[in-house]
């Protein structure tokens, strides 16, 4: 996913394997929140494309495509918290400088940003469950007999 998106950012397509020299320049220097634009940008382009479907049943396709989407997303948020890292998100960016410094540990930086987030939401759905069956178990208890 990471160099899914950044190939987008840098115009690389199988015709241009070494990218567009236009938008690479202009890759350098931006604010946070461009950043976080252009690789929303960069990322829906990235969900549009069709999956190869073969011999997938359509369960499997449908989950695969949110499995997709919530990696996507993640590492959207990833590299946007990197940019913050020790500055504020008016800082500029130099995205090239960034692909380099995260290319090397971006699925640890990934995990453990899903980690945190399973850890929450697991923690939510238990204290939702408990409070359904409190009001399940109060509702019983008004039933006559």
């Amino acid at each position: 996913m990471f160099d899914a998106l950044f190939d987008n950012l840098l115009g690389v397509t199988p015709d241009n394997p070494q990218g567009d020299t236009k938008l690479t320049k202009a890759l350098h220097g931006l604010p946070v929140k461009e950043v976080e634009a252009r690789l929303n940008h960069a990322a829906a382009a990235l969900l549009e494309t069709e999956v190869v479907e073969a011999t997938i049943p359509g369960l499997a396709l449908w989950l695969a495509a949110k499995v997709q989407r919530v990696f996507v997303w993640a590492t959207i948020r990833v590299i946007v918290s990197q940019c913050t890292v020790g500055g504020t998100r008016d800082a500029s960016v130099d995205l090239l400088e960034l692909r380099n410094r995260l290319a090397g540990r971006i699925d640890n930086l990934i995990a453990d940003w899903l980690k945190r987030r399973v850890t929450r939401f697991t923690l939510w759905l238990a204290g939702l469950t408990v409070a359904l069956a409190v009001l399940v178990a109060i509702g019983i208890r008004q039933l006559p007999f």
